[in-house]
């Protein structure tokens, strides 16, 4: 419906490559830094100038009409110019100041996904609304031998304004909302996510020089405790393989050429991609039944270090049968109170009972991980996450204090909106409602810890990679979640 001149639409083109150098700083020794912003900021850029070259276009027609025996033409024109540079020139400035804000490394943008979708919409409004004015045009004022398909024109912008109308009419946080749930739905999807912080953990590199801590189990009494040398004896890598690496086993400094004090162990992280880690976590995917929960579990009682002990617990559970969905993930401290837990569960299975017809499923750490091989399934412990229906959290007084299961819930709103990933989430405080929202709220996770300090270490090379803040704030998300359910209760 437009005509755009070659040489403007190739320079619109050709200044989005440039745009970013509006707000360049003086000292940045980059001057290609343009490109490396994402797509589709530069996508956004390329339809805010093409909006605006279309809006000279038309004001160039206006100036110099084509069909001077028409009055009422050089006024369409006109209307159609400030309709086009009306629209590029909004949205070109909110580019613009997208850009700005990423160049001062700014925390509160948004989203370079958003910003593009918000391109799209003011590119469809433009060009619909410049559609139907034409199609008015050519209906209202036919040319002879000229364009006279007003009927498509008309059909054509009252397509492009669909996006807007519904916006209007129905609010884009409704429709956003709508979109996301069916998209958080997919169950697949959610296991992807899960996937990715699997990735990243097993992605970890060890280093010769690098910290190990080996356990003794001791519970040496001259520590603290909390202290992890009560357990735990630091040493250092001094070897590293495709598959193993080394530590000095003896205290004090490793002797190079020394054999006797080397310890091998498997490397932790083998590089496996998202997609192959996926199809482990399937594989090893495991539930418990209600019926096999007990007190003795809840409390740790049954939870020993032989390898008796530990076959015994695995055969607790069971692999999960064709087209099986677990229905809790059970996150929870095993320091807190299990009888108090006991008493939680036993009501949720009753109101589950009650809804559902049957008794629920769950997944229990100490039982659906093989504790002889505990490193390689704990790799995909994001994917477990996922795969179940909901993220159950039984949060007692040292719950905060467990860095694994603050990483549970993160992995949980990571991906999701947090009021759409509050819907998988299920909280149950073993003190007072009050109590764990005062915790959730002033959560550091600087302030939690892993009882096998390597696994530490791990998490919080994750953490600071996707930004430590963020990731007190997402904890931190939960207590506003959790006092919204209360009050909706009440």
């Amino acid at each position: 419906a437009v005509e755009w001149p070659p040489h403007l639409h190739f320079l619109a083109m050709l200044t989005t490559l440039w745009t970013g150098c509006f707000c360049k700083q003086v000292t940045d020794p980059d001057p290609w830094w343009p490109l490396h912003l994402p797509m589709t900021v530069r996508l956004s850029m390329t339809v805010a100038l093409d909006l605006i070259a279309a809006g000279f276009t038309e004001l160039w027609k206006w100036l110099s009409p084509i069909y001077p025996d028409f009055a009422y033409w050089p006024l369409w024109h006109l209307s159609f110019g400030l309709t086009y540079l009306l629209g590029g020139g909004i949205f070109g400035a909110k580019v613009l100041l997208y850009i700005a804000r990423t160049r001062r490394f700014s925390t509160e943008m948004p989203s370079p996904t958003h910003l593009f979708y918000r391109s799209l919409l003011f590119y469809c409004t433009s060009t619909g609304l410049v559609d139907l004015n034409r199609g008015v045009m050519f209906m209202v004022y036919p040319i002879p031998g000229g364009y006279s398909s007003w009927a498509n024109l008309l059909w054509d912008g009252s397509v492009m304004l669909i996006p807007a109308v519904a916006i209007a009419a129905l609010g884009s946080r409704r429709i956003s909302n709508f979109l996301a749930r069916r998209f958080d739905k997919d169950t697949r999807r959610a296991q992807l996510d899960g996937a990715f912080f699997a990735e990243l953990l097993n992605a970890l590199p060890i280093h010769v020089g690098q910290t190990w801590w080996l356990h003794h189990g001791r519970n040496k009494s001259c520590y603290p405790v909390g202290d992890r040398r009560r357990n735990w004896q630091c040493h250092t890598v001094v070897k590293v393989q495709e598959q193993h690496f080394a530590v000095d086993a003896r205290a004090g400094r490793y002797r190079p050429g020394s054999q006797a004090s080397l310890l091998w162990l498997p490397l932790p992280g083998s590089g496996e991609s998202a997609a192959e880690l996926l199809g482990e976590a399937k594989r090893q995917l495991r539930c418990i039944e209600w019926g096999k929960i007990t007190a003795d579990l809840m409390r740790g009682s049954v939870l020993g270090s032989e390898a008796s002990d530990l076959s015994q617990m695995y055969e607790m559970s069971r692999p999960l049968q064709a087209g099986e969905t677990i229905d809790f993930f059970l996150s929870h401290s095993w320091y807190d109170d299990g009888d108090v837990k006991m008493q939680k569960l036993k009501a949720l299975v009753e109101s589950f009972r009650n809804r559902k017809g049957r008794e629920p499923t769950f997944w229990i750490d100490k039982v659906c991980v093989d504790q002889s091989r505990i490193a390689d399934c704990l790799k995909v412990l994001p994917v477990n996450v996922m795969a179940c229906s909901q993220l159950l959290v039984l949060f007692g007084k040292t719950y905060p204090d467990r860095l694994w299961c603050a990483w549970e819930l993160y992995i949980l709103f990571a991906f999701a909106r947090e009021e759409h990933a509050a819907e998988r989430l299920v909280l149950l405080p073993l003190d007072s409602t009050s109590s764990a929202i005062a915790q959730l709220s002033n959560f550091d996770e600087a302030q939690a810890h892993c009882y096998d300090p390597n696994e530490e270490r791990r998490l919080r090379q994750v953490i600071r990679a996707v930004s430590t803040r963020e990731f007190n704030r997402r904890i931190r998300a939960c207590a506003s979640t959790v006092l919204k359910e209360s009050s909706s209760a009440e």
